[in-house]
């Protein structure tokens, strides 16, 4: 009869297994500079380790070096040395380990850690991780790959998959006008399947209606149209209890038709995120329904715009 597997023991086995891997792992990189090994940095979120591995090439990843030195109680002065060297006091510590083991001459030719041959970007939505390798490429003289490799994904829409359009006032600001504005206004698909994908992403973010009404009616075109002729209501609004300031107001119809309105919005980045927002085109036709003042200024603005758009 099989002995029963305490806790404790299962946890020093999988302390030595781990201890067994690591150590045969950076013994292959000790070695690969001398066996003529093709190396290449990952990151660990999202990556291609399989494809490389498949091409002989021995992955290298930088967190997880700059994690061993944290372990070790050894990555403070490293940081130190990043941030001397320019690096932002509040930018990603593991970066500045990383980068800190190279100004201290912890990777290179001759060292336990080579210089990586390939240094693969597989972006995975921190733009401080993009600098990271096109700064390790640079120091290395490493070949840069920059590479989106999608997650797991299936035919049908996630929760997560909402298309929309930024609509109003900031969408005005992005275009290149500055102005002040309160909130955020979106225009999303309403098919009720897609409204449903909409609202579960804010409400995940923390926001809940402003009305007394519950969020998931939102995706009922019956109760949007009821709301917009009882209550005068042409959005849905909803906040941040907490911070009121945070504030997004949905369309509950559709003055020019979603799909319409989509594919003639542009992909403008902020921050480093592609942000779907309205024609300058499409945002004029909906200011002109309104009959404000601070509508009439944003549509002189948007002309304005549109022809420095048109110019050589």
């Amino acid at each position: 009869m099989a002995q029963p597997v305490t806790e404790r023991a299962y946890q020093g086995r999988v302390h030595v297994e781990s201890r067994r891997l690591m150590t045969e792992w950076m013994g292959e990189l000790g070695r690969a500079e001398a066996a003529g090994q093709v190396t290449g940095a990952l990151m660990i979120s999202g990556n291609c380790v399989e494809l490389l591995r498949a091409c002989h090439v021995l992955p290298m990843f930088p967190e997880v070096t700059a994690l061993q030195n944290a372990i070790r109680h050894k990555s403070l002065p490293l940081i130190l040395k990043a941030e001397q060297a320019g690096y932002s006091s509040d930018n990603c510590a593991y970066v500045k380990a990383d980068v800190g083991l190279v100004l201290e001459g912890g990777f290179g030719p001759g060292k336990a850690l080579p210089f990586p041959n390939l240094i693969v970007c597989n972006y995975v939505g921190c733009n401080v991780y993009v600098k990271w390798f096109e700064h390790l490429a640079d120091i290395s003289g490493g070949r840069l790959f920059m590479l989106d490799v999608p997650f797991a994904r299936t035919d049908a829409p996630s929760a997560a998959d909402v298309r929309y359009v930024v609509v109003g006032g900031v969408a005005v600001v992005l275009h290149g006008h500055p102005r002040l504005t309160a909130d955020l206004d979106l225009a999303v698909d309403l098919e009720p399947p897609a409204a449903q994908r909409a609202i579960g992403a804010l409400t995940g973010l923390g926001l809940q209606p402003s009305a007394p009404v519950r969020a998931e009616d939102f995706a009922d075109p019956d109760l949007r149209s009821a709301w917009k002729r009882e209550r005068g209501m042409p959005v849905f609004s909803m906040v941040v209890t907490a911070d009121p300031l945070r504030a997004v107001d949905l369309f509950v119809d559709e003055p020019i038709p979603f799909e319409e309105l989509y594919a003639r919005s542009v992909a403008l980045d902020v921050a480093g995120t592609p942000v779907r927002v309205a024609s300058i085109e499409d945002l004029i036709t909906l200011k002109q329904r309104t009959g404000r003042l601070q509508d009439e200024a944003d549509i002189a603005a948007l002309r304005e715009l549109e022809k420095l758009g048109d110019g050589p």
